[in-house]
């Protein structure tokens, strides 16, 4: 009977060991969790003396060639068209280059908008395996409703993470509006 008790009691101490150690190991796998986070990225700017935020920012390589950064505010979008991203650079809106801007604002029944006059925009710390940049942007716009009309739009975004565009699966399409990728915000 004392050997079967000790064989008893070994067999619990030996089973409560491996539970203890597995146990051990999910604890250490989360702290050590390689999951990355959600990207958080921030757009300030200041608009005929208003400022403005948004976090709703998208940034990526259309299928066309071409490079689109796209924040959406309360009542109003801003996009910036690029005829290729290159990194870290100043990417010039003078109009010639194939580099546009377009700002529209949206109040109640009407659409006001503006384009790039002049002015750029400089990517910097650009980390390729994270996808990730930062820019600030300084940028003279036209309303093209009334040329006569110019104001300037000038701010930053932070960490920005450029989304890359996958092959859609067997039986899914992808959506265009306007020759463009949709964005869903």
């Amino acid at each position: 009977m004392t050997y079967g008790l000790m064989k008893t009691n070994l067999f619990a101490l030996l089973l409560l060991a491996v539970l203890w150690s597995c146990n051990d190991d999910d604890n250490g796998s989360n702290r050590n969790n390689t999951t990355p986070a959600p990207n958080q990225s921030s757009f300030t700017a200041t608009f005929n003396n208003d400022m403005l935020s948004s976090e709703m920012n998208v940034a990526r390589e259309l299928s066309n060639g071409r490079f689109m950064i796209r924040t959406k505010l309360e009542n109003s979008v801003l996009k910036f068209t690029f005829g290729q991203f290159d990194g870290n650079s100043v990417y010039t809106f003078d109009g010639a280059v194939g580099n546009d801007v377009e700002y529209v604002v949206i109040t109640g029944q009407d659409t006001t908008v503006f384009q790039n006059l002049d002015g750029d925009i400089t990517i910097t710390d650009y980390e390729e395996s994270a996808l990730t940049f930062n820019a600030s942007f300084d940028i003279t716009l036209v309303r093209v409703d009334n040329p006569g009309l110019t104001t300037t739009l000038e701010g930053t975004y932070s960490n920005l993470q450029i989304t890359q565009i996958e092959e859609p699966a067997t039986g899914q399409v992808t959506a265009f509006y306007e020759e463009e990728e949709y964005f869903n915000f």
